[in-house]
């Protein structure tokens, strides 16, 4: 992996031509704007879990940051036998899923965390790239629809078409060219039941046809697209 400074991607980005660079973001992008990530979640769920449990107060463990409350934490579920180890890959999907067993339920809880919370000024510095076409696709593994947010902020008229798991259906115009697309890449893809790598290959074969802005949050994998 080559790992540049950040001087060096300043100079690199002025002179690149305008959509020669995406953006990928992760959970830290969101933070400025008081959404935690994904491992500050996990601390959340074995506090909520180890209390209810126990019939405790959450109040008592408010600080999830201390050190002492994380290893009061970690070593009542290590004694359990039947969770995770810490920071397993497989912590945050456990821990959720124990706290919320239904999908509706976890859809809420996201949506609680997300609601009413506005865009940082990095998030309207990066809506404003993609208002000039400076750059023309961000990534990201969040659940939040910051990125489209600031730009209706910036640029309220910038056209940008919506691609999410909620709409998926209404762009089955491109459905037997991407089931043929998928298939060809040794994936086995079933209508209706789209995994991340077909949906990718959706709002990439929507952007290359149509040439218009697209916003996509895809929360079956956690992976959102922004191509405009």
């Amino acid at each position: 992996m080559n790992i540049i400074t950040q001087e060096q991607l300043i100079r690199d980005f002025k002179v690149m031509n305008n959509g020669e660079i995406d953006f990928f973001l992760g959970a830290g992008a969101s933070i400025q704007s008081g959404i935690p990530t994904g491992g500050n979640l996990v601390w959340y769920f074995k506090r909520d879990l180890y209390c209810t449990e126990n019939h405790l107060s959450t109040e008592l463990y408010k600080d999830l940051n201390l050190a002492s409350t994380q290893r009061l934490l970690q070593e009542y579920f290590d004694r359990q036998g039947s969770y995770p180890a810490k920071y397993a890959a497989e912590e945050y999907s456990h821990y959720f899923e124990r706290c919320n067993s239904t999908s509706m339920a976890r859809k809420r809880f996201i949506e609680s965390l997300v609601a009413g919370k506005n865009p940082s000024l990095g998030y309207l510095c990066l809506a404003n790239l993609l208002t000039i076409s400076k750059i023309k696709n961000v990534w990201t593994t969040n659940f939040d629809s910051l990125t489209e947010t600031a730009v209706n902020i910036l640029a309220p008229t910038f056209p940008y078409a919506v691609c999410s798991s909620a709409n998926q259906d209404s762009l089955a115009i491109f459905l037997d060219l991407l089931l043929n697309a998928h298939l060809s890449l040794g994936v086995a893809a079933v209508p209706g039941a789209y995994d991340g790598s077909f949906f990718f290959l959706l709002c990439c074969f929507f952007h290359m046809f149509t040439r218009r802005s697209c916003v996509g949050n895809v929360n079956l994998l956690s992976l959102n697209t922004f191509i405009s």
